[in-house]
């Protein structure tokens, strides 16, 4: 059997959501629905020539499809999503942006024509870091000066000395992107990680991230793809399973106690509206609803 990814210790779900990005900027061809024209340096040399088949491409999204709908949808409206808070950020001329979990992202170089000053900083498991400069280096994509990556372990590891470490300066605004993260942390984490921003940055600054959302066993049917998503998780990626949830109803309150306030919140129609409607108002398919994009501010 062909091996496509074979570095074990390193996400196999940021892998998998880098190839989904990969996979749009084959399928459409253009900067609105697949940007990331780096994502295919991550992949496997095997997966790198199947990608390049539209017939391999199709057939492994129909199988994705059927055991967790709209998870390509949504992979695609979310990478859009968080382009738009890091381009703002950059035309903003934000002192610094961290990465919480960075993955296989790659904004800090398709992006880097827009950055005058901006120091960023990307946290990540050291296996999946490792493996993401290896990639870059193979490739021969260069990384920039302002980028600095910082391996972590969120769960075990205390996050203001890392960032410390890797040169994050306290009480400056900053951007933080929290991608593909929060539902794979202890609560305790979360809480952890929500209160460091709110008492080491200003009230300017911002931290975007997504989040699955809890639901009853009554009410699934009512998120596309939810139960699929949940089930599928605990079948497949034992190692990396879902810990975190919020209530959709008691967002509010959780991060008020964390003393965060919502500047923006995308339940799973928005996020359908705002990233994946065509012009004629069609839509090129519906995000699996579990799923929700939000951004807040510390508050003092």
């Amino acid at each position: 059997m062909l091996k496509l990814f074979s570095e074990e210790k390193a996400s196999e779900t940021a892998y998998y959501a880098a190839w989904f990005r990969a996979c749009a900027h084959k399928d459409f061809q253009d900067q609105q629905w697949g940007p990331d024209f780096v994502a295919e340096s991550f992949l496997s040399f095997p997966m790198k020539l199947l990608n390049k088949s539209k017939k391999f491409r199709e057939k492994g999204k129909a199988k994705t499809n059927k055991s967790t709908p709209g998870i390509y949808e949504y992979i695609i409206a979310r990478t859009l999503f968080f382009d738009e808070v890091f381009i703002e950020a950059l035309k903003e001329s934000i002192p610094q942006i961290v990465f919480l979990g960075a993955g296989y992202d790659s904004r800090g170089i398709r992006f880097k024509d827009l950055n005058n000053s901006t120091q960023i900083i990307e946290l990540d498991m050291a296996a999946t870091q490792n493996r993401k400069i290896k990639c870059l280096k193979k490739n021969k994509i260069k990384i920039p000066e302002y980028l600095t990556f910082a391996p972590i372990d969120f769960n075990t590891q205390s996050l203001e000395y890392v960032l410390a470490s890797a040169g994050y300066q306290k009480g400056k605004r900053t951007l933080f992107i929290w991608e593909g993260v929060s539902m794979y942390l202890e609560a305790q984490s979360v809480r952890d990680t929500l209160t460091f921003i709110q008492q080491s940055s200003t009230t300017d600054s911002r931290l975007a991230f997504d989040f699955v959302v809890s639901f009853s066993h009554k009410d699934g049917h009512k998120y596309h793809g939810a139960k699929e998503m949940l089930q599928f998780m605990k079948d497949k990626y034992k190692n990396e399973p879902f810990r975190f949830s919020l209530d959709r109803k008691n967002i509010t309150d959780f991060l008020g106690e964390c003393r965060h306030k919502i500047v923006r919140h995308l339940y799973e129609d928005q996020i359908e509206t705002t990233y994946l409607k065509k012009a004629d108002g069609s839509s090129i398919g519906k995000p699996n609803g579990l799923f929700n994009m939000i951004v807040t501010s510390p508050e003092v």
